[in-house]
């Protein structure tokens, strides 16, 4: 049975510091994909600047050696510590089949790392948190317009929804299930890029 519906900490920016620190790590990390190098590179030059303006003040000011993050690590470390749907990575190798021809292409020769988060956890997580509690329909239904024709946009107005949930509703073991597709999708952008696919 999935738990009761998260409730969002007091800081709603945690584990960052705050939105400034979050927004640098997601437009770094998720929007540019920066390497280490120019993460660590940007955050000097962010040093700098505060250094500099902090020289103007007649005060001493200590702030120029507080950057939203000291290097790539600690971006890297604050993001890791995620805990809202936290969903920890796991790791298959492939294995190359012994029985493969000589001919055989390059990559089917090759074992490879499969990096991924377990999905029933992940689900699980989606489920469970209060932020998508009214962003999903949790029933098949049918839209009609005021001249009675049916309109198809998302997936739970489809047919197929339609016909797993009456199928389940005729099933005594499944009393009190739902059904709950995941439609799924991931950035190639990177993948793309780099294959010139």
């Amino acid at each position: 049975m999935l738990a009761l519906l998260r409730h969002r900490p007091e800081n709603q920016w945690d584990p960052f510091e705050g939105e400034a620190q979050f927004h640098l790590a997601d437009l770094l990390f998720k929007d540019v994909e920066m390497s280490q190098g120019n993460i660590d590179e940007l955050l000097n030059i962010w040093l700098l600047y505060q250094c500099q303006v902090a020289r103007t003040f007649p005060e001493p000011c200590s702030s120029c050696s507080d950057g939203p993050f000291g290097t790539h690590l600690d971006m890297y470390s604050t993001i890791d510590s995620i805990v809202d749907g936290s969903a920890p990575w796991r790791c298959l190798q492939t294995v190359v089949d012994p029985t493969l021809p000589r001919n055989a292409p390059e990559w089917k020769k090759v074992s490879y790392q499969v990096w991924y988060r377990d999905p029933d956890t992940v689900i699980a997580n989606i489920l469970t948190n209060a932020e998508f509690a009214k962003d999903f329909d949790v029933a098949p239904y049918v839209h009609l317009d005021g001249a009675w024709k049916r309109h198809w946009a998302d997936f739970m107005l489809g047919n197929f929804a339609w016909q797993h949930a009456v199928y389940i509703s005729l099933d005594n073991c499944t009393t009190g299930a739902m059904l709950a597709p995941i439609i799924l999708g991931t950035d190639k952008t990177t993948v793309l890029v780099a294959t010139g696919l």
